[in-house]
């Protein structure tokens, strides 16, 4: 945990939090930012809330903020970097 209370998980847990359940989830992103690195590639930094539902059946929503390092390869971008930290409570029990 950072000094502003943010809690980072590996890529992995994050791609089994949102595609390891059946239950609906909706991610939606605000406060888009994005930049260009030259030839070496480009960022994009932004916050986000996943609204989900728990396999009990009941609503959860994490919060937080997020930074992805793109690397450039002719005219391809790929994803280099992820960082996701979660503002508050990152999971509610299930």
């Amino acid at each position: 945990m950072d000094e502003d209370g943010h809690v980072g998980f590996p890529a992995n847990v994050w791609a089994a939090r949102l595609t390891s359940s059946l239950a609906p989830k909706k991610l939606s992103i605000s406060n888009l930012m994005v930049g260009d690195l030259g030839e070496s590639g480009a960022w994009a930094a932004f916050n986000y809330t996943l609204d989900e539902t728990t396999d009990k059946g009941e609503p959860n929503q994490m919060k937080g903020s997020s930074t992805i390092v793109y690397s450039k390869s002719g005219t391809a971008l790929k994803a280099v970097l992820i960082q996701l930290s979660v503002n508050g409570r990152a999971i509610a029990p299930h």
